[in-house]
């Protein structure tokens, strides 16, 4: 269950249904998508926004540990950098220091990072945010990335994960290239690459609307609570 401040973070309305492009298919019928061009216009012209998608894996769905590496779940472009929601081996390759390294202690656990940026990769033990979630066949996943203040907060199945300010990598020239569901911008460490068996994204939606309380609100609220609470008990 989440935590009161975590539900709290995921406080976004009005949610908004839109169309993903399927990128590409292989044979058993599993499909990436991507986001490009002039839709990323819905995303990017707040500053503020949310994305989410339904990820349904088959009950046929086996981690294939073997591959060494991750696979992305949902990712978020721009320039050199790839922040992600992706599913881990026990040991990744690193090209920062071309040596394997373990980040986690079972197969297919969700993760999140910025994996590719040249001075944070994500699959090191340091860098990345490692969740309690495991992809397990027959299980749906609800994946949200909400940016806040060029802040990357990464959600599963409403429990955070983690953050990544985008700031200091991104410098000033602030811009998303490409929202992509199960691969990257560039193709690589693709999803159906990482694993045997059938998955599908649905529902895919946005938001632009935070309803997060004020502060000043959430305390007269908890005071009103504490006041109701205490009149009970001398009641």
């Amino acid at each position: 269950m989440a935590t009161m401040a975590q539900a709290i973070t995921m406080g976004w309305s009005n949610w908004q249904s839109f169309t993903c492009e399927d990128r590409t298919s292989n044979p058993n019928g599993n499909q990436i998508h991507w986001v490009k061009g002039n839709q990323l216009n819905t995303f990017t012209s707040a500053s503020n926004f949310a994305v989410k998608t339904t990820l349904t894996l088959g009950s046929d769905f086996k981690w294939d540990d073997s591959k060494k590496n991750t696979g992305l779940l949902l990712t978020f472009c721009s320039g050199d950098n790839r922040y992600a929601i992706q599913g881990a081996s026990k040991q990744a390759y690193n090209s920062g220091t071309n040596k394997p390294d373990a980040i986690v202690t079972e197969p297919g656990t969700v993760i999140v990072g910025n994996w590719v940026h040249k001075e944070n990769h994500a699959w090191t033990s340091e860098t990345v945010s490692v969740s309690n979630i495991v992809l397990t066949a027959g299980k749906s996943y609800e994946l949200v990335f909400t940016c806040v203040n060029k802040v990357f907060s990464a959600y599963v199945n409403d429990q955070y994960i983690g953050s990544f300010d985008t700031t200091a990598a991104w410098g000033d020239t602030w811009a998303i290239d490409e929202i992509d569901f199960g691969v990257d911008q560039g193709g690589g460490n693709r999803f159906d690459y990482q694993m045997d068996g059938t998955y599908k994204y649905t529902d895919f939606s946005y938001s632009f609307t935070k309803a997060n309380p004020e502060p000043t609100s959430l305390a007269l609220l908890a005071l009103g609570i504490a006041s109701l609470a205490l009149r009970r008990r001398v009641a």
